[in-house]
């Protein structure tokens, strides 16, 4: 019997150390890019896409940040989630597939592996992408 409460204690503190390792903390990762074609050349057509993760202590914030090749910014906020870790590291956010419809949140499974952000999500043409997370703040 003390071996099992041992155990889950051991659980418990491992899911707690790993939640707090996100608390506070922002994230990003390139997910995608957008080239438009214009009739004169434009320098500014292409866009690069990132995905961004400000994790509170029960929610998280999902934004998407658009930069140009002339370096001109905008963001697009996707909501603000509920989100939980398990014993596995997974690190489910909580939304609704309505609200997350046309983003790139959609699909991604996010794995917390040796205190760095992951995500894997299987593509229109069923191959998987991962990224990697890089803490911003």
């Amino acid at each position: 019997m003390k071996s099992l409460f041992t155990l889950i204690l051991l659980v418990l503190s491992i899911s707690i150390v790993s939640q707090q390792s996100l608390i506070n903390k922002s994230f990003s990762a390139k997910v995608g890019y957008v080239c438009e074609e214009t009739i004169e050349p434009n320098p500014c057509a292409g866009q690069q896409i990132y995905l961004v993760l400000d994790f509170k202590k029960k929610e998280v914030l999902v934004t998407e940040k658009y930069v140009t090749t002339c370096g001109e910014e905008s963001i697009t906020t996707i909501g603000e989630f509920k989100w939980e870790i398990n014993k596995g590291n997974e690190i489910n956010i909580l939304s609704k597939p309505e609200d997350i419809k046309y983003s790139y949140i959609k699909g991604l499974s996010l794995n917390l592996i040796n205190k760095e952000l992951w995500g894997k999500r299987k593509e229109w043409n069923n191959e998987v992408t991962e990224y990697h997370f890089i803490k911003i703040k």
